[in-house]
């Protein structure tokens, strides 16, 4: 028991878990690397009378860190008063998000309700913030795009709209998306700035066909290697340790383009040789960090590998995901994956077998399963940094 608090101890006291931050999104200017040119787009887009931002793509590529550090940048610039932020989650509505800025700028929300049966006007507080109002809202008007932007368009600022996916109907998508058609044509000097998960800019705003005009859409992909490599040395830097070459090429190969897992294995590989009182980082502390990192690694990409490999043949189950993990391509063809699983096992996989394995619970043509089918014979992982995670837990390093 001693030991381990030792070891924590001295974690603790380096500060690494302030600088490697795989579980929470970069939240100092200092730390964030890489983007510049998204950066650039997003302030430019800012600068621009009537236009708004959308950034979207796959979750872990760093969108939140992204939208955060470039709200700081435009406010410390002075090019934004204030950046006001509202992260979703699954109970919010377009009433509860207009209702969470209209309360971050002072305006108080009471709803005008009917009580008893004289057809008395009372009124309902929202629960945010004093009782006393500045204004009473009708709950008719809250639920309107165009009242709502009549209400907001004086503001100057910037409004971050966070894991904007999470919103259960496509009408309140739709309805932030008419807001911000509005506000455009106001001319509005309050910019909506909607982040979140999604394939392409249409998809997340639900389809709106009219708002394209007035909002950019910026798709945020995979870092770039020497992004991944930046984030390491940025990370030397203030911890005043050295990554040995090789364990900086392993890290960024696991990553495939997303710093959540570069964060993550920078950490836990530091955090070997901090324990043992070393400043330069080794690939024996990589080897040691894999299997930590693998028991930190998100619960929801450990629950549908666990599930797709579980059954009768776990052991051809394990190598055919690795198999489909080492084609390197969003897309991949079975044939590549035939090939990959004879390098693996030395043996032959039919087409039957492979068949006998892509079951209704293992792939589909939707986003519940491990797997997706795009094509005849071709295939991608639903969650992209799947791949990632299955070298991880297979503690297969590439050459």
């Amino acid at each position: 028991m001693m030991e381990s608090i030792d070891r924590e101890y001295k974690i603790v006291r380096s500060g690494v878990r302030d600088v490697f931050t795989p579980n929470k999104p970069v939240d100092s200017i200092g730390l964030f690397c890489g983007r510049s040119n998204e950066v650039a787009r997003i302030v430019e887009s800012v600068n621009t009378d009537g236009l708004h931002v959308l950034l979207y793509g796959d979750r872990g590529v760093g969108k939140t860190s992204l939208a955060r550090i470039t709200g700081e940048i435009l406010t410390k610039s002075g090019v934004v008063e204030k950046c006001y932020i509202k992260r979703c989650d699954r109970s919010d509505t377009f009433r509860t998000i207009v209702m969470h800025f209209l309360d971050s700028v002072g305006i108080k929300c009471a709803i005008k309700e009917s009580i008893g049966v004289s057809g008395t006007i009372g009124f309902k507080d929202c629960g945010f913030g004093q009782t006393s109002t500045k204004e009473m809202l009708n709950i008719d008007n809250i639920d309107s795009p165009s009242w709502v932007a009549s209400k907001i368009e004086h503001i100057k600022g910037l409004f971050l709209i966070d894991e904007f996916d999470v919103l259960k109907d496509d009408e309140d998508k739709k309805k932030i998306a008419e807001l911000i058609k509005q506000l455009s044509d106001a001319n509005s000097k309050l910019t909506i700035f909607v982040v979140g998960i999604s394939k392409t800019a249409r998809e997340l705003i639900a389809g709106h066909p009219s708002v394209q005009r007035c909002v950019k859409e910026i798709h945020l992909k995979r870092m770039y290697d020497h992004e991944l490599t930046a984030i390491i040395e940025n990370g030397e830097n203030r911890l005043q340790m050295t990554f040995a070459k090789d364990v900086k090429k392993r890290i960024v190969q696991i990553s495939a383009g997303f710093p959540y897992f570069t964060h993550l294995l920078a950490l836990k590989t530091a955090e070997e040789a901090i324990v043992i009182d070393k400043t330069t980082i080794s690939k024996d502390d990589f080897r040691r960090a894999v299997t930590r990192s693998v028991d930190d690694l998100e619960g929801s990409l450990r629950d549908k590998y666990n599930s797709a490999i579980n059954g009768n043949k776990k052991e051809r189950n394990t190598n055919i995901l690795l198999a489909a993990a080492l084609c390197g391509e969003d897309i991949f063809r079975a044939q590549d994956l035939k090939l990959n699983y004879n390098t693996i096992t030395k043996q032959n996989i039919s087409q039957q077998e492979l068949n006998n394995f892509l079951t209704p619970n293992i792939i589909s043509e939707g986003y519940t399963t491990i797997l997706q089918r795009v094509g005849k014979g071709l295939y991608r992982f639903n969650d992209p940094r799947m791949p990632s995670y299955i070298k991880l837990v297979n503690n297969y390093m590439e050459e």
